[in-house]
């Protein structure tokens, strides 16, 4: 018996498929478009909400807004993988009439409009809710997630990845948020070989010095054929003065490493209270649902 054969993609058609054909009647894009659509992107305070009278016509708004509820409801939150799912993504397609943004300008909508995309991301959440389709739950860990992408740092980098995984079993959740910790520790310390270097160098280079002035004191005397107390004097303090300036560099650089090392387990130990947190929020939150 032959398998099933799919039609040949080079295969010319005299009347071809209508987009709106291959998306659902229940699929979420549409309540995405409808959504937007009913929004008034002037009181929202959207950049460009009014297209130009001149000049090459950009893109509207509201296509990118649809494009980035998209990317918020389906965990897309890349610029560029955004812009690819312009071109492969036929619900994409059907939601933006077909047009392809490159990654700059979805990146360049979302800077320009900061505030007032995370307005539409509450007033979305609260039209969700409205017609049951999230839970309380689920609005405040993407609440929580989109805080952590939101904030810089190590500790909310941590946070994130333990609400990525927030599905999985807790013994998963606990080695994601230990090896991503270990990552997060070792990119703050990849900077610290060097300055140990260059602490165990300065007292090296002080002391090169000092043999480079003891020997230019040496040649001196041998080119007067006597020994002065001047000719020892210059050859003295060159020695000496590099050897101060290695000393004093070796200081410099020791208090900054240590200061370097305190904020480095001063972040560590709140990276270590947050993990421990969110593990017993993540196990509250497993038990109640």
């Amino acid at each position: 018996m032959a398998y099933k054969k799919g039609q040949d993609r080079h295969q010319r058609v005299l009347f071809p498929d209508c987009i709106d054909e291959y998306v659902e009647a229940d699929a979420p894009v549409r309540l995405f478009d409808a959504f937007v659509d009913s929004l008034k992107m002037d009181e929202l305070e959207f950049v460009r909400s009014t297209p130009a009278e001149t000049g090459t016509p950009g893109y509207d708004p509201r296509d990118l807004l649809k494009l980035y509820i998209y990317g918020y409801f389906y965990q897309v939150r890349s610029s560029r993988k955004l812009a690819r799912e312009c071109k492969c993504n036929v619900e994409v397609m059907w939601l933006l009439g077909k047009l392809t943004p490159d990654f700059r300008t979805i990146s360049d909508f979302r800077k320009d409009n900061k505030k007032a995309i995370t307005n539409v991301y509450k007033e979305f959440n609260k039209f969700c809710m409205g017609l049951k389709l999230f839970s309380k739950s689920y609005i405040s860990i993407e609440g929580a997630k989109e805080l952590c992408r939101n904030t810089r740092g190590p500790v909310a980098s941590i946070c994130y990845q333990g609400l990525l995984r927030i599905k999985d079993t807790m013994g998963d959740i606990e080695r994601s948020v230990s090896s991503y910790g270990s990552v997060q520790v070792a990119n703050l310390e990849k900077g610290c070989s060097w300055i140990t270097l260059f602490i165990a160098m300065a007292p090296s280079l002080g002391f090169l010095g000092t043999v480079i002035g003891m020997v230019m004191a040496f040649d001196q005397i041998q080119q007067a054929g006597d020994i002065s107390p001047t000719i020892v004097a210059s050859g003295m303090k060159v020695a000496l003065l590099t050897t101060i300036f290695g000393i004093i560099v070796a200081l410099i650089l020791q208090v900054f490493y240590n200061y370097i090392l305190s904020k480095i387990e001063h972040i560590t130990s709140q990276m270590e209270e947050s993990a421990i947190s969110l593990m017993d929020i993540i196990a509250k939150y497993k038990d109640e649902n």
